[in-house]
């Protein structure tokens, strides 16, 4: 039996909007494993600060390490993380991601979720946040500072718009999120 091709399903967007809610709701459908951000981000923090070169170089490492090798498995994921559009850094480390799949002939998909600061500060207090995050540093406090410093919204300058859904979803469910995004990028249920 040949390697499958593998797709990628990224959910970005700024904190607290529900990438990591949204992201559970679509493994649960159709099957796929969920890396969400935090995973790496909780595992380092304690040794390294957030953002320091440390912290960046391993996380980058875990997560590359973790797209290629499922990519190269044939393997598909979902991945979930912030996006600042604003720094141009960033683009390169998503585009790598992106390649992983799309070299070996699969499919990258990449979920917009928007929600306005007050509903984003309301789910940052949500008991499934609370029990899979930890709480420590990812304050409210932090959470507007990250707001202000940063443009978490792609405002139509999106690299891949063939490969772009965008969901206002403060009034939407995650299982309706996630019907939207299986829907959009014909993605297989379980």
């Amino acid at each position: 039996m040949g390697v499958r091709t593998p797709w990628q399903v990224h959910i970005v967007g700024s904190q607290a909007v529900g990438k990591m809610t949204v992201g559970q709701v679509l493994s649960r459908i159709t099957g796929v494993p969920l890396l969400y951000n935090h995973q790496i981000i909780d595992l380092l923090t304690p040794m390294f600060p957030f953002g320091t070169p440390a912290f960046n170089r391993l996380a980058d490492n875990f997560r590359n390490d973790i797209v290629d090798e499922t990519a190269e498995a044939g393997r598909n994921l979902i991945l979930t993380g912030g996006w600042p559009f604003d720094d141009p850094s960033i683009l390169p480390i998503v585009a790598r991601m992106r390649a992983a799949a799309i070299d070996r002939g699969g499919q990258a998909c990449f979920v917009e979720l928007r929600a306005p600061l007050d509903v984003r500060l309301e789910r940052n207090q949500t008991e499934n946040r609370q029990r899979h995050k930890r709480r420590d540093w990812a304050t409210d406090a932090a959470l507007t500072a990250l707001t202000e410093a940063h443009r978490w919204e792609s405002n139509g300058d999106f690299p891949w718009p063939d490969e772009h859904l965008v969901i206002e979803n403060a009034s939407v469910t995650p299982g309706e999120a996630a019907a939207a995004i299986i829907e959009r990028f014909g993605l297989p249920r379980a």
